[in-house]
């Protein structure tokens, strides 16, 4: 068995796959620029979505992958549309 964990922080998201030991097996992470905009911190839900599906599909298409755990970083509202689509950025909890 392979698990996926996936760690969604302030700074970058990182897959790590491990074996059904703990041993790990492959790993890959995308930094996450962060957006100051005054005295706001933000970023762009867009960078989160492209960074996640891509450690998500270079890690599921080198490794069998049988499960999927997630972490991520503290709240950050963001608006979005009646169709789910971002309006704004993250306001990041900086």
């Amino acid at each position: 068995m392979r698990i996926l964990a996936l760690d969604v922080g302030t700074t970058s998201i990182r897959g790590i796959v491990m074996d059904d030991a703990g041993r790990f097996v492959d790993e890959e992470s995308r930094q996450t620029p962060l957006i100051i905009s005054g005295s706001f911190i933000e970023q762009s839900p867009t960078v989160y979505r492209d960074c996640l599906y891509g450690i998500c599909s270079r890690l599921s298409r080198d490794n069998e992958i049988d499960a999927v755990s997630i972490t991520g970083f503290r709240s950050a509202p963001m608006l979005i549309s009646s169709d789910g689509e971002p309006l704004s950025n993250f306001i990041m909890w900086q």
